[in-house]
């Protein structure tokens, strides 16, 4: 995909090219390239040779995108006919992130788009990504972006495709 092809080539120019706030940029741009990854899970191709746990990561990653508003790690343990600690360690090597992240970064990317390209009110965005409280989500969206949801909607409109 060239989003993601672009996304390495300026990661390792970041890298080889030093800047004043590299680490910020690298933080971005993993940020990015992962979200993209996750998104399209689909996509990817699986090579043989593909162990078990990795065919089990893989389904818990289209779990999250495809049922992230609702989606349960208990719930998702049953239908793999996994032991819920089992599953939950797996995910967590395979990553780099524990279920809980892994579908925050996706409902919290849902968000985005959402403000950015919906009128939709804040709260019924809330409400759609699967948050039960305002003030959470608004505390993560926040910690995630460094300003609120109305802020980055007004930044963002119409800027993600």
């Amino acid at each position: 995909m060239p989003q993601i092809q672009n996304l390495v080539e300026n990661l390792l120019i970041s890298l080889i090219d030093r800047h004043e706030d590299e680490n910020r940029i690298n933080q971005l741009l993993m940020g990015l390239l992962f979200l993209y990854l996750q998104k399209h899970t689909d996509l990817l191709k699986e090579t043989a040779p593909v162990g078990y746990r990795d065919n089990l990561v893989m389904a818990a990653l289209r779990y999250i995108d495809q049922h992230y508003p609702t989606a349960s790690l208990t719930e998702l343990a049953e239908q793999l006919h996994q032991p819920l600690p089992v599953l939950s360690k797996m995910i967590k090597q395979k990553t780099g992130a524990n279920f809980k992240e892994l579908l925050r970064r996706k409902r919290l990317q849902v968000a985005q788009t959402l403000l950015s390209d919906t009128s939709l009110p804040v709260s019924d965005i809330v409400t759609a990504v699967g948050y039960e409280n305002n003030s959470y989500f608004y505390r993560c969206f926040r910690e995630k972006n460094g300003i609120s949801p109305g802020e980055y909607r007004e930044a963002f409109r119409g800027s993600i495709k």
